[in-house]
């Protein structure tokens, strides 16, 4: 699930990838998206995360740069709480300067009437 935050209607055209936070990450040269992968719900601790151009991880991002948020861990796990506080937290989304926020959902805790 893509959000995304201020992008002109009708930009569709999308060559986007995941660049991790651990080893060298990943770019694509000809992207129009790159996102930032920690594996964590916490939007802070996501950014704080992913450092773009650090030497021993994460490449600066392609084109409009995204925020994922989510993965497969206990560190990526989602719940209503957890979704209350990102969209508390979307102001630091934009003032990090990403364009949207991905969302990565593997796992998920609480009723469907709550979380869906």
């Amino acid at each position: 699930l893509l959000l995304a935050v201020g992008l002109p209607l009708g930009s569709c055209n999308m060559i986007g990838y995941y660049s991790w936070n651990w080893g060298s990450g990943s770019v694509i040269e000809e992207a129009t998206d790159g996102v930032a992968f920690t594996g964590l719900v916490d939007v802070q601790k996501a950014l704080d995360g992913y450092t773009p151009g650090a030497a021993w991880c994460c490449p600066s991002l392609r084109g409009r740069r995204h925020l994922s948020l989510g993965g497969g861990n206990s560190a990526g796990t989602f719940d209503e709480s957890i979704l209350t506080k990102i969209v508390s937290d979307l102001p630091l989304v934009v003032k990090a300067n990403y364009s949207g926020v991905v969302f990565d959902v593997e796992q998920v805790s609480g009723s469907s009437d709550t979380m869906v």
